[in-house]
């Protein structure tokens, strides 16, 4: 395999059924912390973390402290694509 193929088959490529999922929490939720998303989400932490990042480098979450912990939280962004996603979904 070449330097080139494994730098492209190394690239996160999300499920847009996880994405929506995660987003309709986040739609549900104003705030979640990590570890209740990934239960509500039915995801494995690390899953979890991969799907967060994307999320996150597509500025649709943010990270926010509150309380002492680190909660997420959909960007304005986030909530708009959330919803367009929610409503082709039914």
């Amino acid at each position: 395999m070449s330097k080139l193929n494994s730098i492209v088959k190394s690239e996160f490529e999300p499920s847009m059924k996880i994405v929506s999922r995660i987003l309709n929490i986040l739609l549900e939720n104003s705030s979640i912390g990590r570890t209740e998303l990934s239960q509500l989400a039915n995801l494995h932490y690390g899953r979890l973390s991969k799907y967060l990042k994307w999320l996150k480098k597509k500025s649709l979450i943010e990270f926010v402290a509150a309380d002492e912990k680190v909660v997420i939280k959909l960007t304005h962004n986030g909530r708009n694509f959330a919803i367009m996603m929610s409503d082709q979904n039914q």
